[in-house]
């Protein structure tokens, strides 16, 4: 082996590392996923939380792909104060805040861990204008569609959806790919699995399409 094929060996293990890494490393995740969630904060936070059939994987993960619509849904295990003021003002002001401001500009499923709010620790303890306008910054996020739950929450809600239930884990289709589905589909008809969830700008796309939703 010449010394040239070892170094392109080597960068070759070292670019095959570091797409592994990339992925995210939370316990739980499956070989081959059904699908992404994308975990703003660290992704072990939410080990407790985890569907075994779904990755859950953290900001290196958008960084790489750069596609929101990878992701079935996105939590928010965690945000910066910093971060908090910069989402409810609608500035992407790094990759975390441009990845939600990105999937709420695409209706995506988006939860927030009360937990992940580092002020709420002050909860009943203090009153003062500072800890009201933080207050309002989530009350913003909540206007801008995102949702404010506990991981109890969470965990309640992805059992209905586990294998060996009658019902089939819930997908959000948002209005992007209701305009991919609708495409040369007008006036025609799309079958979607029970559970799944569309957006109201997703039904808008097909009603002026004017394709019928069918549930199985």
């Amino acid at each position: 082996m010449s010394d040239l094929s070892r170094e392109e060996l080597v960068k070759m293990i070292t670019r095959e590392v570091m797409r592994l890494m990339s992925e995210g490393d939370c316990s739980g995740n499956p070989e081959n996923p059904d699908g992404y969630v994308l975990v703003i904060g660290d992704p072990a936070g939410v080990k407790d939380i985890v569907e075994p059939n779904l990755a859950y994987v953290g900001i290196e993960d958008y960084e790489t792909h750069k596609d929101i619509l990878r992701y079935r849904s996105v939590i928010i295990e965690r945000l910066t104060l910093t971060q908090l003021v910069d989402i409810s003002a609608g500035r992407a002001a790094d990759h975390s805040c441009a990845a939600i401001v990105d999937a709420l500009l695409n209706d995506g499923d988006i939860r927030l861990l009360e937990s992940g709010l580092p002020h709420r620790k002050y909860k009943g303890k203090v009153k003062n204008p500072f800890y009201q306008k933080l207050e309002q910054d989530v009350k913003q996020l909540q206007m801008y569609g995102i949702k404010l739950v506990s991981k109890s929450g969470i965990k309640k809600e992805s059992a209905k959806f586990r294998p060996g239930n009658s019902r089939v884990k819930a997908e959000v289709i948002t209005e992007a790919k209701a305009l991919s589905m609708a495409q040369g589909n007008s006036g025609g008809q799309i079958i979607i699995p029970s559970g799944t969830i569309l957006t109201p700008s997703a039904k808008d796309i097909f009603q002026k399409a004017n394709v019928k939703v069918i549930t199985e």
